[in-house]
């Protein structure tokens, strides 16, 4: 990772709480044009004399317009969860400091990395897995005992095969790399991947949006976006019409 991609870390990852604002507009917008969608089916089908489709078609349109509904529900919801991810965003930013880190920042540091690591797809971990540890990345010099300085830093075993790995073994241990070696870029570069997520997911919803308006969205295909919200009629919204 580059001079400037790390600068601009705490701008990537602040994309995580425009991501969870703008999946407010997006619930909304499906919901609407799922509705919408029902409707026209259930038309077509009590035309064309198919009861059974149009039972079905006129269940669909209940629910989604109940849901709808309680969508002010989640809009507080949503709002409240926008604002603990910026938070996050900002405490996970502060990899870009190092060694200079205290231990109550490394502490809130890591707490925000196991939640942007728990929400990003297994694909993006994948690929972290894929990069190997610098050899430099693993003497102990090129860490800070920050738990207990008083202890010397070990190497880093070979059984830590990866970054993804290596990451989990320097919080394990307590260390933090000394600012701009390669352990730092190691390190930074996991959190840089886990910052990006939320850009790909904006594009998507994005794309999604605009194919709504051009009335060219296909409601069949499953909702995969990183980080879905746990609310119950975001999830009708997303399962009406696939079944």
């Amino acid at each position: 990772m580059g001079d400037r991609q790390m600068a601009e870390l705490p701008v990537r990852f602040e994309q995580w709480k425009v991501m969870v604002e703008l999946q407010l507009d997006f619930f909304t917008r499906l919901g609407k044009y799922k509705l919408d969608v029902a409707k026209s089916d259930l038309l077509a089908a009590v035309a064309s004399g198919q009861q059974a489709v149009a039972r079905i078609k006129a269940q669909v349109a209940q629910q989604l317009a109940a849901a709808l509904r309680r969508m002010t529900r989640f809009e507080h919801q949503n709002r409240s969860r926008a604002e603990r991810i910026g938070q996050l965003a900002r405490d996970a930013s502060l990899v870009r400091n190092g060694d200079d880190l205290s231990v109550s920042s490394m502490g809130r540091m890591w707490a925000a990395y196991r939640v942007f690591e728990r929400l990003s797809p297994l694909e993006v971990v994948l690929e972290l897995m894929e990069i190997d540890v610098h050899r430099q990345a693993r003497q102990a010099v090129a860490y800070v005992n920050k738990r207990d300085p008083s202890r010397p830093c070990l190497d880093v075993p070979e059984l830590v095969e990866n970054i993804h790995m290596l990451t989990g073994w320097i919080k394990q241990q307590g260390y933090l790399p000394v600012r701009g070696n390669h352990a730092y870029r190691h390190l930074v570069t996991v959190f840089g991947k886990l910052a990006d997520v939320a850009v790909d997911a904006i594009r998507q919803i994005t794309e999604a949006i605009q194919q709504m308006e051009d009335r060219t969205y296909q409601t069949w295909k499953p909702v995969v976006l990183a980080a879905l919200p746990d609310n119950v009629d975001v999830q009708k919204i997303i399962q009406a019409g696939l079944k």
